[in-house]
């Protein structure tokens, strides 16, 4: 095991190398900015000057015996001008391009800082538990934390993602009940309809099922923005009557305001996922930067 003071030494330089590393960052999103300008400009420029020479060829032609007129001087002398301008733009693209090829390589070299700065707060992090330091016990409950997160942010993510899918079958199906309203399996055209209502049907009730069954893993102490119970008892009678209605004689009209019911129901557990989610991942970040304070004692 490691000096505590050399570990602490690395974690100073690692820290400063991360440091830099967000300011070559920020460098490279501004210069990769100004490269896709510059060459916007260099193009413009090219296009201007193969437009004055193109000009200056087609009024030299049709004055052969008067190449030294004052015109064709003012030609030549718009030619030379756009040239240098062209010029000018492409020396600042390679400028440009060569100042963003140097910070690349500077970022490069730094690629592997993240990673080796973790294994820094790591290796004290077991020397501070060996040792019995008083910092164990928040450094220990962060752990914990940080697990329950990073189980929140999955799950809540898979939530979110089966209801954002729930959301899309419904907005089809809604549209395809929208089509085919008014008519029933007898009347012309209908059977077709509701043939297509009913595939959207089955979608939308595998896209809810798999929407119940993610939702499982989480309690309302989980996720205490959404009402899990309520939903729940709401998406099982909808499956319930889904298919049942469709072949009521006024079952068209009760599975659109089903289907618009739940949608509703459906839009408000996501809105209620999402801001879960944020909430879980700003916890992640506090508690990082707290395990990273104590640690680093930046």
């Amino acid at each position: 095991m490691r000096e505590l003071s050399q570990i602490d030494q690395e974690l100073r330089q690692v820290r400063r190398d991360l440091d830099r590393a967000g300011k070559l960052d920020a460098m490279l999103a501004d210069l990769g900015k100004q490269h896709l300008q510059q060459r916007k400009k260099a193009a413009e420029a090219f296009e201007r000057l193969n437009r004055a020479e193109e000009k200056e060829a087609f009024l030299a032609s049709g004055r052969e015996a008067e190449h030294e007129t004052g015109k064709l001087r003012r030609d030549k002398q718009e030619v030379a001008q756009a040239r240098a301008r062209y010029e000018e733009a492409e020396w600042d693209l390679r400028d440009l391009e060569d100042r963003l090829w140097d910070v690349k390589e500077e970022r490069a070299k730094l690629e592997q800082q993240e990673s080796r700065y973790q294994a820094l707060l790591k290796e004290k992090e077991q020397y501070l538990c060996c040792t019995g330091s008083s910092q164990v016990p928040r450094l220990v409950e962060i752990a914990r934390e940080m697990g329950t997160a990073d189980r929140l942010i999955r799950e809540e993510q898979e939530a979110l993602q089966a209801g954002e899918e729930a959301l899309k079958r419904l907005k089809e199906l809604a549209g395809a009940l929208e089509q085919a309203k008014g008519r029933g399996w007898d009347m012309p055209g209908g059977y077709i309809s509701m043939q297509t209502v009913q595939a959207y049907a089955r979608d939308t009730r595998g896209a809810l099922s798999r929407l119940r069954t993610e939702l499982a893993g989480l309690t309302p102490k989980d996720v205490p923005l959404v009402d899990l119970e309520g939903y729940s008892a709401f998406a099982d009678c909808f499956l319930e009557q889904l298919f049942s209605d469709l072949f009521e004689p006024e079952g068209d009209k009760e599975t659109r305001e089903g289907v618009t019911n739940t949608l509703c129901e459906v839009e408000a557990l996501v809105d209620g996922l999402r801001r879960e989610l944020e909430g879980q991942k700003n916890t992640k970040q506090s508690l990082q930067q707290e395990r990273e304070k104590l640690l680093a004692g930046t």
